[in-house]
């Protein structure tokens, strides 16, 4: 979590390097005795060992992961023995802010021990939250009815991972900065987007964690289906990417990135922390990937055995996919309508991916609910290969502060050797979805940060720059027709019949009548 730090110097708010930091505490700290046996409690400061912190944030992983790489020239394996038992605390902050940031992790591994002398060992410890630790201690075997799916993710984060909601922390004001008044030890969760969709969900024994992501794939919102279910640096959230597309914050607060070169940076101000230092193209596009992962068409089946009813649906990239929420909503999709990726819908099949998925809807007897597979898991598979297909890292100077956070919306200037304004294609508004916070003796403190985006600032002109040659496909959103979720779901043809044949007051006359015919 994000909290406030007291500077200790009165010039530190202009360091005479970008990416200077504090670090005020890294402490190895042995079992709390939790279970009052009366183990004693024990730490060491590991402040003069270390060479390297890093800290990952991710979507697309549920717990924060990080690891500390030491110098050992203090024997600390053997005065400290390390089990696999012990949790790291750590707190640091740029020395452009008071807000610094403080995280307990559980050491969960140990990487080979590498001896740089007879007096010197290097090795590095691997850590993760201890909310990973909890959810894989215990399997859930149980049912739930009746609730929408958010209130199930709730349920289970504070039934079985323990957390408190970060709605109801108090807030309280310190000089400059509002901050929330955390317990130390806690964690908390956020619901940030409400998905009043009716599940019936039966857990056979799985982990908490495990069946939230199983939950995450059955949610949704009128705004989309991509939800997830992750931490960052101040509390687990549970949100829909489409969502955050479709409500972005204005466009005053969204953070504007350019690069410059390092070597021309005016140092003495602070602007020079919010410059973007290095930059690489991660991936710009893999066509066959994209194609098996049902991005440009597919053609499900969805087959409900009980009701004996068959729904085949087709997904046309250049039709759907303008209706989608994406990172930008007024930009343009990254195919042209030129294109021999997508599928001509008047005489084309969309069988890119072809595929079966059995449903059930539910009837009188069993009181399941309506299930919306057939209206959003194709699109869920092609946004997700759509937001993989143009994946940035950026690297700023470190900045404990919490302007860019996992899940943000940021403004990116790409350069262009020709273009004061940067590249018309490639710069524009990309989404944060991992933050890498690497806290090196050397190099500083640093964020290194990847961005993805699912459209183009300008649709695609390729002959003489003319405006009327322009090929893209403009994004025009539209919220998703959810079917209403059913309290009672009517009964199968088969199933009624059968209840008919036995609550008939002639069904006795007529079983006599049918064994006699026989």
């Amino acid at each position: 979590m994000r909290t406030i730090f007291p500077q200790t110097k009165k010039d530190e708010l202009f360091p005479e390097q970008i990416g200077d930091y504090e670090l005020i505490s890294l402490l190895l700290e042995s079992p709390r005795d939790d279970k009052k046996v009366g183990r004693p409690f024990s730490q060491t400061d590991l402040r003069f060992l270390y060479s390297n912190i890093s800290i990952y944030e991710d979507i697309y992983s549920n717990c924060l992961t990080g690891s500390v790489t030491l110098v050992d020239a203090s024997h600390l394996l053997t005065s400290f023995p390390i089990i696999g038992e012990e949790t790291i605390e750590m707190g640091f902050r740029s020395l452009n802010t008071q807000i610094g940031i403080l995280l307990r992790f559980r050491v969960i591994g140990i990487s080979e021990i590498v001896a740089v002398n007879e007096n010197t060992n290097v090795y590095t410890l691997q850590l993760i939250s201890n909310v990973s630790i909890l959810s894989e201690k215990q399997k859930v075997s149980r049912s739930f009815s009746r609730n929408t799916l958010s209130e199930i993710v709730e349920y289970i984060c504070i039934k079985y991972l323990n957390m408190l909601d970060d709605n109801k922390v108090p807030v309280d004001t310190e000089t400059d900065y509002k901050i929330k008044r955390k317990e130390k030890l806690a964690n908390y969760y956020s619901i940030e987007t409400e998905s009043k969709h009716f599940e019936k969900f039966s857990a056979p024994y799985y982990s908490p964690l495990r069946i939230i992501n199983k939950l995450c794939k059955r949610a949704v919102s009128e705004s989309g289906s991509l939800f997830f279910f992750f931490q960052d640096i101040n509390k687990f959230r549970f949100v829909s990417l489409e969502d955050i597309f479709k409500k972005r914050v204005s466009e005053k607060s969204i953070k504007r990135l350019v690069y410059i070169p390092r070597d021309t940076i005016n140092k003495d101000t602070l602007a020079a922390w919010d410059v973007v230092i290095d930059f690489k193209i991660v991936s710009r596009f893999d066509v066959f990937k994209n194609m098996s992962r049902g991005m440009f068409s597919s053609e499900y089946v969805y087959v409900d055995m009980e009701k004996r009813n068959v729904i085949t649906k087709p997904y046309y990239y250049q039709i759907d996919a303008p209706k989608q929420n994406h990172v930008n909503n007024e930009n343009y999709l990254l195919t042209t309508n030129n294109s021999d990726l997508t599928h001509n819908e008047n005489f084309e099949s969309p069988r890119t991916v072809k595929d079966i998925v059995m449903i059930h809807a539910g009837d009188q007897e069993s009181q399941d609910l309506s299930n919306h597979y057939a209206e959003t898991l194709q699109r869920r598979l092609s946004i997700q290969s759509q937001i993989d297909s143009m994946v940035f890292e950026i690297v700023l100077p470190g900045d404990s502060s919490g302007q860019i956070n996992v899940g943000d919306i940021v403004e990116f200037m790409y350069p262009k050797y020709d273009r004061e304004d940067g590249d018309e294609y490639l710069s524009g508004k990309y989404m944060v979805t991992r933050i890498h916070h690497s806290i090196d003796k050397d190099l500083k403190y640093r964020l290194i940060i990847e961005m993805v985006s699912d459209t183009i600032s300008k649709g695609y002109n390729i002959v003489n720059n003319d405006d009327s040659t322009n090929i893209g496909i403009q994004v025009d959103t539209k919220d998703i027709p959810l079917e209403f979720d059913k309290d009672l779901v009517g009964g199968s043809i088969l199933s009624l019949l059968k209840l008919d044949s036995y609550y008939d007051e002639d069904r006795k006359f007529r079983l006599i009548s049918t064994i006699r015919n026989t």
